[in-house]
């Protein structure tokens, strides 16, 4: 915070270098994937919206070269950029100083663990370039587009690629469904069209009045089950609704304190369809259902993307979404579970209804920060990401009040007013 937006140099090189930072030491090596994230987001921070004009006096500390292999793990030409870090990391004794260091539990050489960096950097490239429309580093951010990509990147970091392309290409961030659904790679749309066939012959197939028919029902569907055993089904459940939750976010992270009813809409939509996949127990239903854990994070991403559209507005179906949501409460219901629909209700009302969220750059970097989507488990749980930095919220808040005072009496009146927004071409009527 205190260099937002400077591209200080040695903050940027000693952030860059943390992120890919090798474990040391045996008592140090506990919540390393929170440390890179925090990293990753500080790196954003300190260079926000200097992408394009950060290679200023920077160009020798290759950032997003550096940044693409955390999020990819390669390591080729790795010489200079393990020796940079070594040096930057090393400088604190020789060599036997090194070997004293060494993590006696954890064994990472000529490789990079991107389960760690790559979260960190997906956002830190996100926010460097944000609002930019910079092309070719948002096809570096590209969702994969096949089967074997998709087993190999870990479904919830596709989120975090959605979140990041979205803030790079700021303006093609449209409120509506159809928007949400060109997120979702081909490959993905595909191989889940063909599970919902499959679970539907099923049914009909259990029918009697498809007897009849049964043996040629048979045999498709031994065709369909050949076609799905050439894939994951899981995986495809996963990155599914981890694609989904990663655009209602950039829908939320865009509108924010906008109270724009076509954004809220089309997250309401997202978030029932999560809210059915979790209490319906039909075949097909069973078929799209991700793991419980995948499930409710997206649930809670989806609650807290709505509140931030709806952020002091105190919307009235916002609020029986929220309420329907957090009603289930039993012994699988986690702490983070908990935390995130209380600030999404808290949201919903923040200030009493005369404050909102803002949607500038620094901003959305707060947002994201204190909103990131993964949950903890415990109060204590700071593994994948910083507690503390749930606060941070309130410095994207902003104060969004209208008041009409007698000037006789100095007493506030209530009065009919007529709002002229620029995106909408008719006038909205309220009052005071």
């Amino acid at each position: 915070l205190l260099y937002q937006g400077s591209s200080h140099r040695l903050m940027t090189e000693f952030l860059l270098n943390e992120i890919g930072r090798q474990p040391m030491k045996d008592q140090n090596s506990n919540d390393r994937e929170g440390f890179a994230l925090v990293c990753g987001l500080a790196l954003g921070i300190v260079n926000l919206e200097k992408g394009t004009s950060t290679v200023s006096g920077l160009e020798d500390l290759r950032i997003e070269e550096r940044l693409h292999r955390y999020i990819s793990g390669r390591t080729d030409g790795g010489s200079e950029f393990h020796g940079r870090k070594e040096g930057f990391d090393g400088s604190v004794g020789g060599s036997n100083q090194g070997e004293m260091d060494r993590n006696s539990r954890i064994y990472e050489v000529n490789s990079l663990n991107r389960d760690i960096t790559a979260p960190g950097a997906t956002l830190a490239l996100g926010l460097m370039y944000i609002k930019s429309h910079n092309v070719s580093i948002a096809s570096s951010l590209q969702l994969p587009e096949t089967h074997f990509s998709l087993d190999y990147i870990r479904p919830d970091l596709l989120a975090l690629r959605v979140v990041s392309r979205s803030l790079i290409l700021w303006n093609d961030i449209e409120p509506t469904s159809e928007w949400i659904d060109v997120q979702i790679p081909s490959i993905v749309k595909n191989s889940l069209n063909l599970m919902k066939r499959a679970a539907t012959r099923a049914m009909a197939m259990s029918d009697v009045e498809q007897m009849d028919d049964d043996r040629t029902n048979a045999e498709r569907d031994d065709e369909v089950k050949k076609e799905i055993t050439d894939f994951d089904p899981q995986a495809v459940r996963q990155a599914n609704a981890f694609i989904i939750t990663g655009a209602c976010f950039s829908l939320g992270l865009k509108y924010a304190g906008s109270a724009n009813r076509a954004a809220a809409s089309a997250i309401i939509e997202r978030a029932l369809w999560f809210l059915e996949l979790r209490d319906n127990k039909d075949t097909v239903t069973l078929t799209q259902r991700p793991d419980n854990s995948t499930l409710i994070t997206c649930l809670c991403t989806a609650a807290i993307s709505l509140a931030m559209v709806m952020a002091g507005t105190g919307d009235l179906d916002s609020f029986r979404l929220f309420r329907a949501l957090r009603w289930k409460c039993d012994d699988g219901t986690l702490y983070g579970t908990h935390m995130a629909f209380g600030a999404a209700v808290g949201l919903l009302f923040l200030g009493g209804g005369k404050c909102t969220l803002g949607s500038r750059s620094e901003d959305v970097a707060m947002l994201i920060a204190a909103f990131y989507p993964h949950f903890p488990v415990l109060s204590s749980d700071n593994q994948y990401h910083l507690q503390a930095l749930r606060h941070l919220y309130v410095l994207a808040v902003h104060e969004r009040i209208l008041e009409a005072v007698d000037v006789d009496s100095n007493e506030k009146v209530c009065i009919p007013i007529e709002l002229s927004l620029a995106n909408s071409h008719e006038p909205l009527q309220a009052s005071t």
